[in-house]
């Protein structure tokens, strides 16, 4: 029972380091700069923070929410989407691939499994935190989560026809009509109010074609996190 306390424990640790990283995603997403060029700099003065400046929630505890160079405020932002990310990592993995954390089966199966709700979870945060904040909901995350969702359920409808040599429909089936009726209730939902004029930050986005993507998107994070529902 320890060792599952422990395996728990770690997951929530490496959801904390994912939720730093999917702030920085978050905030140069915006303003067009690649996550993978330059360290991590303060949004406020552009000074490069060092490794005490990164610890997830324990640097902004320390510092009292507030940049140790020009000591202006650091949004909460930060460690919420920390903590969010390492609740949400750890009940994940607890609730979807319970062999992982009870019976410690770490076959290759239950990690790409875990590995693929993690990033569906990140994709989910991401695209609430982006469209709370600027009102639109990025492209780029949202095609990553749909063709990672595709390659995940093709992956595991034909590893388990490898096996069986049977065809379970069943793998396909719960998650497309999971995303069909969350996709169906949105978008009744989302066009009476962009009728109303509520969603037009939305509907006038960066790219012109984006207002018509406003409805397609939400198949997305649905089709990720379907086996939630089903």
């Amino acid at each position: 029972m320890f060792l599952s306390y422990f395996i728990v424990a770690a997951f929530f640790c490496i959801g904390l380091i994912i939720g730093s990283f999917l702030n920085c995603l978050i905030y140069r997403l915006n303003i067009g700069q690649s996550v993978l060029k330059g360290r991590s700099y303060c949004p406020k003065c552009k000074h490069r923070l060092s490794w005490r400046d990164l610890v997830p929630v324990l640097s902004y505890l320390e510092l009292n929410g507030k940049c140790r160079y020009c000591r202006k405020t650091i949004s909460s932002q930060y460690p919420l989407v920390e903590l969010a990310a390492g609740i949400l990592f750890a009940a994940v993995a607890v609730i979807l691939e319970p062999g992982i954390v009870y019976s410690f089966d770490f076959a290759a199966y239950n990690l790409f499994g875990l590995a693929y709700y993690w990033l569906a979870v990140s994709s989910l945060i991401v695209v609430f935190v982006y469209d709370l904040k600027w009102f639109i909901i990025p492209d780029e995350i949202i095609l990553c989560g749909l063709l990672a969702s595709v390659f995940f359920y093709a992956s595991r409808f034909f590893y388990v026809f490898s096996l069986t040599g049977k065809f379970d429909l069943d793998l396909l089936a719960n998650p497309f009509l999971s995303a069909l009726l969350c996709f169906s209730f949105f978008w009744r939902y989302f066009w009476r109010r962009a009728e109303n004029g509520w969603d037009s930050e939305t509907l006038n986005s960066r790219h012109s074609w984006e207002r018509f993507s406003v409805f397609p998107i939400l198949w997305s994070p649905y089709f990720s996190l379907s086996s939630l529902v089903l």
